[in-house]
């Protein structure tokens, strides 16, 4: 059951026009690396993932339906609306948009299936229906099929508005990397070789790192910040970072989604405002207060959505079957622990959408107290069990 309701929520996502939802090779760093060998590699490296976006987040599970194998699903791209939703402002942007179609109708993908190798270009075909303003997009069953082969674990998702609002490259190569780790809820720790290989960046240039610091990082995570639903921050890794020579080996980045910051803002009020903690054992008896009261307030949210959205229907009703005639449900099958109930619906559900995001927004709440003790000089380890309860090691 759990599988299925996961499958649910992945085509949710797909019938979804403005979300994009990938997982297989095709969506990978060293994909949209391929896409941009050309001359114009700066213009393409913008234009032409962008497309391939569009592409992705505009093919639904149903486009497949009764489509014979050597069929292609058509979709239409409104020229003026598409370059509009990319925020371009070049008055080349029409030339570099035909561009990018001729790109990805030579740029070709190749994966197994089965015992057959399936090779085929990312577009089949165009018609560009002149005077018409719009160009015609024949996508093959076999790519669309493996575009929408979302596994139920490891994909990522994102609004494709925020990758098509960032205008250069180095932006547009991180935010999906950025975006497939937002829901982790710990700092991600990635060697810096591996870094500059899957991301296109082992390049001379770059040899040093603070070449790369100057050049990529630092203003990708500033356009990021800036224009999308992420904030990121980074710390290096590595030994004698404080010389004048440090040797970097890694990065750890903090991945989180904006709408969770506000937890970080109230804790930094609580740090200017509030008492200042000497004594260890006192603040982490804090913490642990301000948790419960934090994963209650999670929870009622919780209970909320579940019931103001029908799609959740099903789910509820099993869970009230699952537990009818004890003290946790009333005479009117109404949930009495809303608590509990988020805990046993995450038990049951792990995949539900309402779980992962209770889940992002308690790691997130953590992942924020983490970095407040580190502020006040007490090193504390935070550690989340299946029932939601934390343990604070110091």
């Amino acid at each position: 059951m759990a599988k299925k309701n996961n499958l649910e929520y992945i085509q949710d996502l797909q019938n979804n026009s403005e979300v994009v939802i990938l997982n297989n090779p095709i969506a990978t760093p060293t994909f949209i690396r391929q896409l941009s060998k050309s001359k114009k590699a700066e213009i393409n490296e913008v234009y032409t993932p962008k497309l391939f976006y569009e592409i992705a987040s505009r093919l639904k599970p149903s486009d497949l339906e009764n489509l014979s194998r050597n069929s292609n699903i058509v979709l239409t791209l409104e020229i003026k609306d598409f370059l509009k939703s990319i925020q371009t402002t070049n008055t080349s942007g029409y030339s570099y948009l035909i561009d990018s179609i001729k790109m990805l109708q030579t740029t070709l993908v190749e994966w197994v299936e089965g015992r057959e190798t399936i090779i085929v270009p990312i577009i089949s075909q165009s018609v560009h229906k002149h005077d018409s303003g719009k160009i015609d997009l024949y996508i093959s069953h076999d790519l669309a099929k493996q575009i929408l082969q979302v596994r139920e674990t490891e994909n990522f998702s994102f609004f494709k508005k925020n990758v098509f609002a960032l205008q250069t490259t180095r932006s547009i190569k991180l935010f999906p990397f950025f975006s497939s780790w937002k829901n982790y809820g710990r700092p991600i720790e990635v060697d810096l070789k591996s870094f500059k290989e899957k991301l296109g960046f082992n390049k001379a240039v770059y040899s040093r790192f603070s070449s790369l610091k100057k050049h990529v990082i630092d203003p990708a995570i500033q356009e990021i910040n800036d224009k999308t639903d992420l904030f990121v921050k980074y710390e290096l890794l590595g030994n004698n970072l404080e010389s004048k020579k440090p040797r970097v080996t890694g990065i750890r980045f903090w991945v989180w989604e904006k709408k969770n910051l506000k937890a970080l803002e109230d804790k930094k009020t609580e740090v200017n405002n509030g008492e200042v903690f000497a004594d260890i054992d006192k603040y982490i008896e804090q913490l642990s207060t301000d948790y419960k009261a934090r994963l209650r307030k999670h929870a009622d949210e919780f209970y909320d959505r579940l019931l103001a959205n029908p799609a959740n229907k099903t789910h509820y009703s099993e869970l009230i079957v699952k537990f009818q005639g004890t003290s946790l449900v009333n005479q009117f099958n109404m949930v009495t622990d809303v608590e509990w109930m988020m805990k046993e619906f995450f038990r049951m559900f792990p995949y539900h959408a309402e779980s992962l995001r209770s889940l992002s927004a308690i790691r997130s709440h953590i992942e924020v107290t983490e970095l407040d003790a580190k502020s006040r000089g007490f090193l504390l380890y935070f550690e989340l069990d299946e029932a939601f309860e934390l343990k604070i090691i110091k």
